[in-house]
């Protein structure tokens, strides 16, 4: 009981009348008494279970609250790529948008699956979404360089697949894919 109250900043008969007036409160017995010795009985156990399921939900309640009022002064956004990002914040720039914008880089299912849950306004991938209440459109062409030394099979090469380069290492700027869609439910951000 003393480290307890210590840990707590509280006194030990404090915290011996909070525990107790807790469980009338709650019309139980959470503690097993005996002398120089304190332990949960059963009930305690579920209890301390059922606290703190109860406080994750209490603090998913009020990230939600929070995310929500967010979403009034913030747009948010998601990308599969960094090289994306340069983009959108330019056009971002060029409409003069007060709003903050909030992007986060992600894979492109768990871009698709954000937009259609709702937590993203707007998603930025390498292929257009092909869902009846989603609008994609072409959002700029990329054009990608590959520099190898002189000395490397492809350098004499004036073409090369994307797929040729699939199990090569290599330094990327940004992503492999050339065309870049922007997919939203509403609004005119793309």
């Amino acid at each position: 009981m003393s480290k307890a109250a210590k840990v707590l900043l509280i006194s030990q008969p404090s915290l011996t009348r909070n525990m107790q007036m807790l469980e009338d409160e709650l019309g139980v017995i959470l503690f097993e008494r005996r002398k120089n010795k304190l332990s949960f009985t059963k009930t305690g156990h579920q209890t301390v279970k059922l606290a703190k399921k109860f406080l994750k939900q209490k603090q998913k309640f009020l990230n939600d609250v929070q995310h929500f009022a967010l979403k009034e002064s913030t747009i948010f956004g998601g990308v599969n790529a960094p090289g994306a990002i340069f983009e959108l914040e330019s056009r971002i720039k060029e409409k003069g948008l007060e709003q903050h914008i909030q992007i986060e880089q992600k894979t492109n299912d768990e871009l698709e699956k954000s937009l259609d849950d709702e937590n993203v306004h707007f998603i930025v991938t390498d292929h257009p979404i092909k869902k009846e209440h989603i609008l994609s459109m072409g959002l700029f062409m990329e054009q990608l360089y590959l520099s190898v030394p002189l000395t490397h099979p492809y350098a004499t090469r004036k073409e090369i697949k994307l797929a040729e380069l699939a199990n090569l290492t290599m330094l990327l700027r940004s992503d492999d894919a050339n065309k870049v869609y922007c997919s939203k439910k509403s609004g005119s951000l793309c």
